[in-house]
Formats: structure tokens, C-alpha cells, sequence
């Protein structure tokens, strides 16, 4: 199969701008998990803390506790 010059130099640029918008996305994508990771892990302090000071029951602490790991799993 033979393909002319300036074809195949506009499918190779064309390419290659596909693969940096989708570089560009997962390195966004990727900023925006550690963030969410960062702020669930934050929150997962705070929560300890607030056990640690009797401002909430075993149980209330165990169900925040639930919805926070299940956040935190899903984006890793």
C-alpha cells in the first residue's frame, strides 16, 4: 500500500496531536484524583478527630467512616 507524501505527513501530524490532547487529559484527569484523594484523606482526619473528641458516637464515626473509604477506593 503506497500513500502519498503529503498525506501520510498529515496523518502523522494529526497523530501526533491526538496523542497530546490525550496526553493533556490523563494528566489532568490524574491531577484531579490526587486532589480528590487528598481531600478524602483530610477528611478522614478530621473524622478520627472528632471521635478522638467525643463529638461523634462509634457508630456515626463508622458510617462517615464507610462512605469515606468507599470514595477513597473508588478513586484509586
Amino acid at each position: 500500500m503506497y500513500i502519498e507524501p503529503d498525506l501520510l505527513s498529515k496523518i502523522i501530524k494529526s497523530v501526533k496531536e491526538s496523542a497530546k490532547y490525550e496526553k493533556d487529559y490523563y494528566n489532568t484527569r490524574i491531577t484531579e484524583l490526587n486532589k480528590e484523594l487528598i481531600s478524602v484523606k483530610n477528611s478522614l482526619d478530621k473524622l478520627r478527630s472528632k471521635l478522638l473528641e467525643g463529638i461523634f458516637t462509634n457508630e456515626e464515626y463508622e458510617e462517615d467512616k464507610y462512605k469515606l473509604t468507599t470514595r477513597r477506593d473508588k478513586v484509586m
